[in-house]
């Protein structure tokens, strides 16, 4: 498939199916062990074109599975989740347009993640609803240089309410700090935290997250992460006990004369009760093998203690 946008790729832990999306088709892979009748897992597994018609064409194409429910969602468009967006409950049998949604406070970039409610004072969440299966899903897009906007859907993605802002979009340096321009994929921790990496963050790579379901949103700074110009977005992985990876690809030092060095760097860190995170074990992963640049890099969580980073990279 010819590309023009970030690769996206969901999958459905229910039907072991695989959703994939890049410049607006959206295409199905079953697996060669799920096909009845099944075949050696060393077989390809079987292709379908699955496209929505509502996100056939656009800007920025994404696509995400939230892995409760099974339920993909797909937009191709930053205006929000009011055209261009489309979700399926059977793997692109059948999409679902939606139009239900505040007006969007983006212009660029687009992410969409789920997971679960956090707990509100101990106790299971009340937005909890047999059609949201405990599942909140974000919708979030930056104004291109400027500020970012998240809305959330308490009926898993049929619908969101107003966006609130994210970060206020002065990446600068600048007092009590802030960030500002793209950001990357919003994840959400099994404690219900939504995290949102952001590579310009007063000087710094950071990010914001929101222990509220999005009303408010917290802005962090990773520690010693300067933005590599040419290192694209973060990105955030997160184990089953809520710790995060933090995966940048960090502009280096060098002597004078000397080309620009982006390390791929992983940082982890632990948000404590009052919000603050402690960092630990800034790791150079291409150390051991010489990388001096590193691009695209991408994270995920697994279970306790583990976490998975890949990217692009180079010895020159």
């Amino acid at each position: 498939e010819a590309g023009n946008g970030e690769f996206n790729i969901g999958f459905n832990p229910a039907t072991k199916r695989i959703m994939t999306m890049n410049s607006g088709p959206i295409w199905r892979l079953t697996p060669p062990e799920v096909l009845v009748p099944a075949k050696p897992e060393c077989c390809n597994a079987f292709w379908e074109d699955k496209s929505s018609t509502a996100t056939n064409t656009g800007l920025d194409p994404i696509l995400c599975t939230d892995q409760k429910s099974g339920r993909t969602f797909a937009s191709n468009s930053t205006v929000g989740a009011n055209a261009v967006y489309a979700y399926t409950d059977n793997d692109g049998d059948l999409y679902v347009p939606v139009g239900v949604a505040g007006p969007n406070g983006g212009a660029d970039h687009q992410t969409i993640g789920s997971g679960p409610y956090p707990l509100v004072n101990g106790l299971p969440n009340p937005l909890i609803t047999p059609a949201n299966q405990g599942e909140a899903v974000y919708y979030c897009s930056q104004d291109i240089v400027g500020p970012a906007s998240c809305y959330r859907s308490d009926t898993l993605g049929a619908s969101y309410g107003n966006p609130t802002l994210a970060y206020n979009g002065r990446g600068a340096v600048v007092p009590g700090g802030t960030c500002g321009g793209l950001h990357g994929h919003l994840h959400v921790a099994p404690d219900g935290t939504a995290w949102l990496p952001v590579k310009s963050c007063s000087g710094l790579q950071g990010g914001v997250f929101s222990t509220d379901m999005g009303t408010t949103w917290i802005t962090f700074q990773v520690p010693g992460a300067i933005s590599q110009q040419q290192g694209a977005d973060p990105s955030i992985a997160i184990d089953a006990d809520s710790t995060i990876y933090y995966s940048y690809v960090n502009n280096e030092p060098v002597t004078v004369g000397n080309p620009p060095e982006g390390h791929e760097r992983v940082q982890v860190g632990h948000r404590n009760p009052d919000n603050t995170i402690t960092w630990t074990n800034n790791f150079d992963l291409g150390a051991t093998h010489g990388i001096v640049n590193a691009a695209h890099i991408e994270a995920v969580g697994g279970t306790s203690g583990r976490a998975a980073v890949g990217f692009f990279a180079t010895d020159r």
